[in-house]
């Protein structure tokens, strides 16, 4: 979280405190982590096409292998390797907001899933 704030401070301070930009960094990083691990099986070449092999490869070889994947503190630990569970994150965490400022009540605390067939 800090090296977000430090960047978004240098870089775009006026989103310094922006839902959406933390929101995107998070997502950033996860994406780079689906790749990364895609990447160990394949090149960059056959995902770069875009084809039904390609996003075959990158569910197999990068989604479900993503598992216990830490964002930095920017939200609970990333995991894809469940055949059921998709959520990618499965913690929560409390907030409150005083004198103006987001302070954490809790730690991540597990969101265990619900089949709600």
């Amino acid at each position: 979280m800090a090296k977000m704030v430090e960047y978004c401070k240098q870089i775009h301070p006026q989103y310094v405190g922006n839902n959406d930009y933390l929101t995107g960094w998070a997502s950033s990083l996860i994406n780079y982590e689906i790749i990364k691990q895609a990447l160990k099986s394949t090149s960059l070449d056959v995902l770069a096409k875009g084809d039904a092999n390609a996003w075959q490869l990158a569910e197999t070889q990068g989604f479900q292998k993503v598992k216990g994947y830490d964002v930095g503190g920017l939200h609970g630990p990333v995991d894809f390797s469940d055949p059921i569970d998709k959520r990618g994150s499965k913690s929560v965490k409390i907030f409150q907001i005083k004198s103006g400022e987001i302070v954490s009540l809790t730690d991540w605390v597990n969101a265990p899933y619900i089949d709600y067939k």
